[in-house]
């Protein structure tokens, strides 16, 4: 049951598409809309991770420290890799 207000959209399949994919969310014990969302939420979620990812690699390759613990001291900040 939802608790947030929830969206239908509508899609067109072929049919041979339809039935395989029913077929993969019946394997997996979900229903076809469990199924599909699902895959979109994970497809989201993954560029999130790449975005998120991309920060990060600017980030370390700036010297800066994202992840708690004690601050840069000013001769690791100004250290070379």
């Amino acid at each position: 049951m939802y608790t947030d207000f929830v969206k239908n959209v509508t899609i067109s399949l072929d049919e041979d598409l339809l039935a395989r994919s029913r077929e993969k969310a019946r394997d997996q014990g979900v229903s076809f809309n469990q199924w599909v969302r699902d895959l979109i939420s994970r497809e989201a979620q993954a560029d999130r991770r790449a975005e998120l990812q991309r920060f990060y690699d600017l980030a370390d390759s700036l010297n800066i420290r994202l992840e708690g613990g004690k601050p840069y001291t000013r001769e690791e900040a100004h250290e070379r890799r």
